[in-house]
């Protein structure tokens, strides 16, 4: 009788022990995914107020350039080589606005001025000037508009846009094609996540939708002219999204204005980013996304 009780003894006792060693082995899996937790919302609290200073310097950044006043005579000249990247929505490494304000502001200026000095031969654009120098233009940013003229004389061709006559000289405007089913919904990026905008921005930009305009994508009811916000996703990689309200930033009430069309998609060379961008007719972004490497 006191063998068995002994036997039974000893049962309960590694029964107890192996309980112990149960619990313990638990406890560290419920202490790592409580301390995940917290890193994350330390991280996604980071990525907010990185987000919020970021959008308060573009916007002052934008109303400073939106102050300046050019004349005729004064001469224009970007405040960095004049290229795609000077007037991107934003830099692609800080995310800031900075110059590319200023940049775009100048360039729509030196824009308005080459259009007042268009002719039409063979239905093609062609600028009655020698140099940039005639109109008070720096040869980098003349030279560049002639290669926005050239991408219009060759959607010309193809009957995607068309040559008309304006107060100040010529301009182009889409050709819009009655048989193109209307969207179904634009996607309101207000009510979504840093994740969700991105994904959203992503799924209409891979479509290259070109020959539509902006707000049949996104509703433009972000308060700004241009919604843009940063994150870093759970693969430890940086993402960067924007969408543009092109109207709303150039001054035209009417969404459809030819700023909000989407003329062309583009892919940004960058040894640190994958960049992808909608473009409208003056090679201004209106849509893009960024993927770290």
């Amino acid at each position: 009788m006191k063998r068995g009780l002994i036997y039974l003894s000893v049962a309960l006792i590694g029964l107890l022990m192996c309980q112990c060693e149960f619990n313990t082995t638990e406890s560290p899996k419920t202490e790592n995914s409580e301390v995940t937790t917290e890193i994350n919302a330390e991280i996604l609290t980071i990525d907010q107020k990185k987000n919020d200073e970021i959008n308060q310097k573009n916007q002052e950044s934008w109303r400073e350039a939106k102050k300046l006043q050019f004349a005729d005579s004064d001469f224009l000249q970007t405040k960095q080589q004049m290229s795609d990247d000077a007037i991107a929505p934003y830099d692609y490494h800080t995310g800031l606005v900075g110059d590319k304000a200023y940049n775009n502001i100048v360039y729509m200026k030196a824009l308005e001025r080459v259009k007042k000095h268009l002719s039409v031969v063979d239905g093609r654009l062609v600028p009655k000037l020698k140099s940039g120098a005639e109109i008070r233009i720096a040869e980098d940013l003349y030279k560049f508009i002639l290669n926005v003229i050239d991408s219009w004389n060759q959607w010309i061709k193809e009957g995607k846009f068309e040559i008309i006559k304006t107060d100040n000289g010529y301009d182009i405007a889409p050709v819009i094609d009655d048989k193109m089913q209307p969207l179904s919904y634009a996607k309101d990026l207000t009510r979504m996540g840093h994740s969700e905008r991105w994904t959203a921005i992503k799924e209409v930009v891979d479509r290259a939708p070109a020959g539509t305009y902006i707000h049949e994508h996104f509703l433009l009811s972000f308060g700004t002219s241009t919604l843009y916000g940063e994150y870093t996703g759970t693969d430890s990689k940086k993402r960067r999204y924007s969408v543009s309200d092109g109207c709303g930033t150039w001054g035209e009430s009417d969404p459809n204005c030819i700023y909000n069309y989407i003329a062309y998609d583009a892919d940004i060379n960058d040894s640190q980013f994958y960049i992808y961008s909608l473009r409208n007719s003056n090679h201004q972004s209106l849509a893009s996304y960024q993927l770290q490497k």
